[in-house]
């Protein structure tokens, strides 16, 4: 399930396309790492829990092997070990143990009530006892190896939402056992009804009952000083705390503003102290957490989400990184180096190869990693010096001069930033570009006869520089539009014409909150003076390619198929290419080239129906069918936009659907998975191996409960008995202003005016809409059929609804703010007397 407290709204899910690659053991090393258990039973032996299974190292880091055979899911989440036994937890099927050292796994989850585990604690006495924390289940605890689970949730937060049933919400990201009193333990929450929030809980009776000894930001680590079982490491979103004296006494934050991933101790000398951080700001304190200092030299950019110590050999520490795979220092995190060989699961956002010499790649790697091949990939090597970059997402050779390198990264922590990057040695060293555009780079085009002539595809339109990347001009007229068009898209891709700089051609796209996600192709004849749109369309632009043997020949990739156009400059329209392509040609295309010696060569890379080798049977529970808005798993009601969190349902990297070009709905199969309600088949937003979002027909309005299952290539699920309720509002995360932006702190709206706030499940509308149908453009408003109201506490607010044109499911509600004082005002939403669980935040001023 994604982190955080809220799925992202199906508006964003439907302009999302994962463009992840997975390479084999000929890639980049690397990957996702979650957890790192250095083993306290074997020297240099070491294990890392990735998003791609578990992988073991027997010489330090040195080389990397899988040791995943027995898994059920590859998607892991933490390791522990007591004894001559390991435990591993999953995000998707509960515990799994190994009793040879990770050569073989079993799963050890009878009783447990939720399957996604997000940490794990062994009691180090008594390998039998074993605790769980799980996302919205509490703790359970077993104490006899994993043969039986009992929740031990006593005392821990509970949550009753309006009309349903209580649960003990959010993440149980870490548990800690006292060494010296195997009764006492702690646990570190983060909260999913207040986002941000959390709570430290402390049990004195091996979780019998647990009690709250701080609140404050959401909690993700702990450590208990093994020397001093009295001083406890806590780390938040905000910043470690370390208390003092079994909590008499508590230390401010350190690191404030910075989340603090994972903690460890030196274990031959407890002063000693390492902490990671977001954006691998990784630090040491040498006199127990009084002073700090940061140990980043060689370490890439990037989220660190875990790190250890060699209890064998202290000055050892290796580190986990959420893209770019481990490192390790060998001097207490004075310097540090890749140590990744072999584990295989980078995340490649971007290849580039010289076009002079097909030998030389270069691959971006989610996280900051950047790789280089000069043997066709046979070997890889770390080119990352000078790139400070999160991840990068665009790289492009001079073709005159190979030497010269551009690169272009986004920022995932800050919406909308990146930065540029030169390299004149083939990118084996980088220069920041100080003057930069200072957006998200997606895509860089460079005059193939001038290197220091290249432009820039950005979140904020298309730059150009004359100078190499020292000042930059934003080229973003569009003909009959106001200067500056541009500005406001997303332009993802940019290609130019090889024989003619002046002409290049982009994709973009923009998010309208009464339109949705808008998509656009540009051309432009005269280097960026002038852009001609083409035709308005809602299927996303992912991709462009132009054949160098004829510059008039353009194809398009898109979330729906490939495109061809066969004089691009005449503007004379696409055909669609079906023949030999999967679905009939309506299949996600992510990628498309043309082979530069041969033009009836085209490649495309598709996203097809697969399925987990590990095992093909999609399992389903009831507790997983949830509200999109708010996760409430209370029932669904007709028409609603809900998520449904299972184990094998689809492709273990997201697909999104669009509108079915022949019938305008969304489709009932999507990457070979369907849902149905009784024997309805539903509308299919997105789907992956564990999460699918759909529509729930309007056809089981009235039926009191239906029986839903999945199939996934043919393959049919257990199937589960699901309520069906006459209203089941959830609310969304944001909400828009009068003149379309969105509502926020440094963006308020104006008092006596109105904001626009978006919800589902609403249940019957009038007049009636066909599932799976987008809400047509017209005259004639579809509204709820039982009345909605909003609320400001108790106060009833002036509102009008209806649901949101050219979307399926989104309702749409204008709320008359009147003569609000400002400030920031939660406000939740009630249909037919049944009122949302979560509230939306939103800011006057």
């Amino acid at each position: 399930m994604p982190s955080g407290s809220r799925l992202l709204t199906w508006i964003a899910l439907w302009g999302l396309l994962t463009t992840a690659t997975i390479w084999g053991q000929g890639g980049p090393p690397g990957g996702r790492i979650f957890d790192l258990l250095a083993d306290p039973a074997e020297q240099h032996v070491v294990f890392a829990v990735t998003a791609n299974g578990i992988f073991r190292t027997d010489n330090g880091g040195l080389s990397w092997g899988p040791s995943s055979n027995g898994l059920t899911t590859v998607s892991t989440s933490a390791i522990v070990r007591a004894q001559d036994r390991l435990y591993l937890g999953t995000t998707l099927d509960g515990v799994f143990r190994s009793d040879d050292g990770a050569m073989n796994w079993r799963r050890v989850s009878d009783g447990l009530e939720t399957l996604e585990i997000r940490s794990l604690a062994v009691d180090p006495n008594n390998a039998d006892v074993l605790y769980a924390g799980t996302r919205n289940g509490g703790i359970f605890m077993t104490d006899n190896g994993g043969t039986g689970w009992i929740k031990v949730n006593n005392g821990l937060l509970l949550f009753t939402p309006p009309n349903g049933s209580p649960v003990f919400e959010g993440d149980y990201n870490a548990i800690a056992i006292d060494p010296n009193d195997s009764q006492i333990l702690y646990t570190v929450h983060a909260s999913a009804v207040t986002p941000g929030n959390g709570v430290l809980f402390r049990s004195s009776n091996g979780g019998a009952q647990w009690t709250p000894v701080a609140s404050g930001a959401s909690g993700f680590t702990l450590k208990i000083d093994p020397g001093d079982s009295g001083t406890v490491y806590v780390g938040t979103r905000l910043g470690l705390t370390v208390t003092r004296d079994s909590f008499v006494s508590t230390e401010p934050d350190t690191f404030f503003e910075l989340t603090v991933t994972d903690i460890d101790l030196d274990p031959s000398n407890t002063d000693i102290v390492y902490v990671s951080t977001q954006l691998s700001r990784t630090f040491r304190s040498d006199d127990r957490g009084m002073t700090w200092s940061p140990i980043n030299s060689g370490m890439a950019v990037g989220e660190t989400f875990s790190l250890t110590v060699d209890p064998h050999t202290p000055s050892a520490v290796y580190a986990g990184l959420n893209g770019t795979g481990v490192f390790r220092s060998l001097d207490m995190g004075a310097n540090w180096e890749l140590a990744s060989d072999g584990i295989f699961g980078t995340d490649v956002r971007v290849i580039a190869v010289d076009p002079q010499n097909p030998s030389n790649v270069l691959a971006g790697a989610f996280g900051g990693g950047m790789f280089l091949t000069e043997n066709g990939g046979d070997r890889w090597e770390e080119a990352r010096n000078g790139l400070i970059v999160v991840q990068p997402r665009a790289i492009a050779f001079a073709r005159q001069n190979p030497q010269i390198v551009y690169a272009g990264s986004v920022n995932p922590f800050t919406q909308g930033q990146g930065a540029l990057f030169r390299s004149d040695n083939g990118g084996r060293d980088w220069e920041n570009l100080p003057n930069g555009t200072g957006n998200s780079v997606y895509s860089i085009a460079v005059d193939p006869a001038n290197p220091q002539r290249f432009y820039v595809a950005t979140a904020s339109g298309v730059f150009r520089s004359d100078d190499g990347g020292q000042t930059f001009e934003g080229r973003n007229d569009v003909a009959q539009f106001s200067a500056g068009e541009l500005l406001n898209w997303t332009i993802t891709d940019l290609e130019m014409d090889p024989g003619n700089p002046d002409v290049l051609y982009a994709v973009g796209t923009s998010f309208d909150p009464f339109f949705g996600q808008l998509y656009q192709f540009y051309r432009t004849d005269d280097g960026g003076d002038e852009w001609k749109r083409g035709g308005e369309t809602f299927t996303p632009l992912v991709d462009v390619a132009i054949d160098p043997t004829d510059t008039r020949r353009l194809y398009l990739a898109t979330n729906t198929g490939i495109f061809r156009n066969e004089d691009a400059a005449e503007d004379d329209g696409f055909e669609q290419l079906v023949t030999g392509l999967p679905g009939d040609g309506n299949v996600s295309v992510t990628s498309i080239a043309v082979d530069g010696q041969d033009s009836a060569a085209v490649y495309a890379a598709t996203w097809v129906p697969t399925r987990n080798p590990i095992t093909l049977l999609p399992v389903i529970s009831r507790k997983g069918l949830v509200g999109s808005a708010d996760f409430d798993g209370e029932g669904v009601a007709g028409g609603e936009i809900v998520s449904f969190f299972a184990i094998n349902v689809g492709p273990e990297v997201g697909v999104s659907a669009q509108f079915d070009p022949k019938t305008g709905k969304l489709p009932t199969i999507l990457a070979g998975v369907r849902v149905f309600f009784n024997d309805v088949a539903a509308g299919m937003f997105f789907v992956r191996s564990g999460q699918i979002n759909c529509q729930v027909p309007f056809e089981v309005i009235g039926l009191g409960t239906v029986e839903v299952r999945v199939e996934v290539d043919g393959v049919v699920s257990n199937t589960i008995t699901v309520e069906i309720l006459d209203s089941h509002p959830g609310i969304y995360p944001l909400a828009a202003n009068p003149d379309g932006t969105l509502n926020s702190e440094a963006d308020p709206a104006p008092a006596n005016t109105f904001v626009s706030l978006f919800a589902t499940g609403q249940g019957s509308v009038t007049p009636a809409l066909m599932s799976g149908a987008p809400v047509p453009v017209g005259d004639v408003l579809h509204v709820p059929v039982l009345p909605v109201r909003v609320l400001n506490g108790e106060q009833v607010l002036i509102s009008a609804s209806a649901l949101a044109p050219n979307f399926v499911g989104l309702l749409q509600i204008n709320v008359i703010l009147g003569d609000f004082p400002p400030g920031e005002y939660e406000l939740f939403i009630e249909i037919g007397g049944r009122r949302s669980l979560l509230g939306v935040t939103i800011y006057v001023g």
